[in-house]
């Protein structure tokens, strides 16, 4: 009987387009092992603890989120689950998921930008920490330049939007510059900095237009 791992994996592997004869080769098991797991109903039973544990209503999800998109961060996958009532910690939640996350098989090609051209931002939760006697959230601010993948990191408690272009500003001194544009994970701040932005051209519109009338 096949394990959940290779469950995810063969599954995954599948759904990129490999055949059951490659994954069979590729995983070290039979091809009857592979069609047996494509044609199951969902994955395997997975041992569950003596005691239960707060994850284990989320791990179905876990496990569908992870066969459809193998390499999502555990950050991500815990921010999911608190939206869907988990209370526990992260900590957990890494030990289920290492086993799931689909193995390196090849090469990351680096798709290469112009200097100056673009940056990513990216924004991870950190988790609560005690400061001056105080449980407080941190947050980790980072911007990677595309072509030199110089890296600017900062960490802040909190992630208010004037915080969020605060840390822009900071990056840019940093760089001694800013790039022409800058990828956003759809991330909440920029939505809200967008957002915001389309507000105040809307106001300055209103504003020349009572100043005309």
């Amino acid at each position: 009987m096949i394990s959940l791992e290779e469950w995810v994996d063969i599954v995954s592997l599948h759904r990129q387009g490999w055949g059951i004869k490659k994954i069979a080769r590729e995983l070290g098991i039979s091809r009857n092992a592979v069609r047996r797991a494509l044609h199951r109903g969902g994955p395997p039973e997975y041992h569950r603890d003596p005691r239960p544990s707060k994850l284990d209503p989320h791990k179905d999800y876990l496990v569908t989120r992870l066969t459809d998109f193998p390499d999502l961060p555990a950050i991500t996958l815990f921010e999911e689950i608190r939206e869907r009532g988990y209370v526990g910690g992260i900590s957990i939640l890494k030990d289920f998921t290492y086993p799931l996350r689909r193995r390196r098989r090849e090469p990351v090609v680096r798709f290469e930008t112009p200097p100056g051209h673009q940056a990513q931002v990216d924004w991870a939760h950190l988790g609560r920490h005690e400061l001056s006697g105080t449980t407080t959230s941190l947050y980790l601010f980072t911007m990677v330049l595309g072509y030199s993948r110089a890296l600017y990191a900062e960490v802040v408690t909190t992630t208010e939007l004037e915080t969020f272009l605060a840390l822009h500003v900071r990056a840019f001194a940093f760089f001694g510059g800013m790039p022409e544009e800058i990828l956003y994970d759809n991330q909440k701040q920029a939505v809200l900095a967008h957002t915001s932005a389309r507000l105040a051209e809307g106001k300055s519109a209103q504003s020349r237009y009572n100043e005309r009338c």
